[in-house]
């Protein structure tokens, strides 16, 4: 019992210790113009006025349905607007972190989830996403109601919530090989029904076919991406590489077999590995996945900084400690580095790292548990 009181006690501490860099982030959070959520706004807008949002400027880049959830902000006042937006991000990502260390700690606590989320205020893709006013937040506690339901066997809700995701953001749809590698149908079918009616029925209220428009933006999207340096996928890795067209060989050779040995990986593993696993390999394998999207990578740090914990390993607590680095690194003026530089691509490389991570502990818990 004393042991977890002077834990709590230096959790306050070190949570009151970080609180001033933690306010400061909000407060900027809050000053931000919000760049991309103001576009989103103007998507929203273009909707309102009879135009095809995705054929338009600002464009629309994901789901349709999505436009439920744009389309009342776009209403109201922009200052109002942005300040609800940011209070939304905050306590999505605060709740997403008290979901994950509940299931990953086995503790409630508030002091720990505060902790973390201020934490979390320290590192640069949260910064940035926070800046940006990303609808990331949203998705990340997606992701924690999605899993917190499968480990529940609340699988119709884990489906529901997991066509909440996709709708926002479409990458998330690679859960659904989540859902079948874990044999989860019920799950697979209400996601499938509760994500065709949500973005079908964003066309009645429009003349455009939204879905056909979406559908071709995503085939541009994934065919034309940016190699520049905040674009963290193997896609920019390799283009800063090679030129095309062996780019494109080589990123989709390295993302099929990233995602074979996931696949194979997977089966009959720990689950809370596996849904981290599978994260970072859609950050891996996206066309495009902007530095601010890692954050999602908290999930994996989290649980094999919990694992790792119980069975105490030097050289891959470094090499955790590195990934985090490269990861939650930011070079301020990029330009002044050769886009062939690995310091350059030093995001997608702390990924690559993760990823070897999660595959090891993966194997080690297999090994042990046989």
């Amino acid at each position: 019992m004393t042991r977890l009181t002077n834990r709590a006690k230096i959790l306050l501490l070190l949570t009151t210790a970080l609180s001033f860099f933690a306010l400061r982030t909000i407060y900027i959070a809050f000053q931000s113009s919000l760049q991309d959520f103001t576009y989103y706004l103007g998507a929203a807008s273009n909707f309102l006025s009879g135009k095809n949002p995705y054929l338009s400027y600002p464009s629309q880049v994901y789901p349709p349905a999505s436009l439920f959830l744009l389309t009342p902000l776009s209403l109201l006042p922009p200052s109002l607007s942005h300040s609800l937006w940011t209070t939304t991000s905050l306590a999505s990502l605060f709740f997403a972190l008290h979901i994950f260390s509940t299931i990953i700690f086995k503790s409630k606590s508030v002091i720990s989830t505060l902790f973390l989320f201020i934490l979390s205020l320290q590192t640069f893709p949260v910064k940035y996403a926070l800046a940006q006013g990303q609808i990331n937040f949203l998705v990340f506690l997606c992701f924690a109601l999605f899993f917190d339901s499968i480990s529940k066997k609340r699988n119709h809700l884990a489906g529901l919530i997991l066509s909440l995701a996709v709708s926002l953001k479409f990458n998330p749809i690679f859960l659904v090989l989540y859902l079948l590698i874990t044999k989860n149908t019920k799950a697979l079918l209400a996601f499938i029904l509760c994500f065709t009616i949500l973005n079908l029925s964003i066309d009645l209220f429009t003349a455009h076919s939204l879905n056909n428009s979406f559908l071709h933006s995503i085939t541009n999207m994934s065919t034309h991406y940016s190699g520049y340096y905040y674009n963290t996928s193997l896609a920019a890795l390799t283009s800063r590489l090679f030129s095309q067209p062996l780019a494109s060989i080589i990123n989709l050779s390295l993302s099929a077999l990233i995602w074979f040995i996931t696949l194979i990986v997977s089966r009959k593993s720990h689950h809370l590995l596996t849904f981290s696993l599978f994260l970072i390999t859609i950050l891996l394998t996206s066309p495009i996945a902007w530095q601010h999207y890692l954050f999602w990578s908290i999930l994996a740090f989290l649980t094999l900084v919990s694992i790792n914990t119980k069975h105490k390993n030097l050289p891959y607590t470094l090499f955790l400690l590195l990934s985090f680095i490269l990861i939650n690194l930011n070079i301020k003026d990029p330009q002044t580095i050769s886009i062939q530089s690995p310091l350059y691509s030093h995001a997608t490389f702390g990924l690559l790292l993760l990823y070897l991570l999660l595959v090891s502990k993966h194997q080690t818990i297999r090994r042990q548990t046989h």
